[in-house]
């Protein structure tokens, strides 16, 4: 409990994340995302993972419905949700999360 904690208190002050952080992404598999184009997005995010080496750094899954189907895609990455995701913008929003700028754009988790 404390390392979590203490991971959310360093990211809403910008101080780096702790390494024992993970970060939970879940994508909507619900009809309307699916039909919307979340195949191809899961697809993307899980490529992003794989060439940023945030395997066991990020748990990501997929999650049956948000409720949120007239604004899909829809991605919840930590407790900040995404709405209309698309192939062009998902790679935009994971950097936004994952990465911090600071010069040489190095991977915060």
């Amino acid at each position: 409990m404390f390392t979590e904690l203490f991971c959310r208190f360093a990211v809403n002050n910008k101080f780096d994340w702790c390494m024992n952080s993970i970060t939970e992404l879940v994508i909507c598999l619900g009809s309307s995302c699916f039909a919307r184009g979340n195949k191809k997005i899961l697809e993307t995010i899980q490529q992003y993972i794989k060439d940023n080496q945030l395997e066991g750094r990020v748990r990501f899954r997929g999650n049956h419905c948000f409720g949120k189907c007239i604004k899909g895609p829809v991605l919840k990455i930590g407790e900040n949700f995404y709405e209309q995701v698309s192939e062009e913008n998902v790679k935009e929003i994971l950097d936004s999360e994952f990465r911090q700028v600071t010069g040489n754009d190095r991977l915060l988790v």
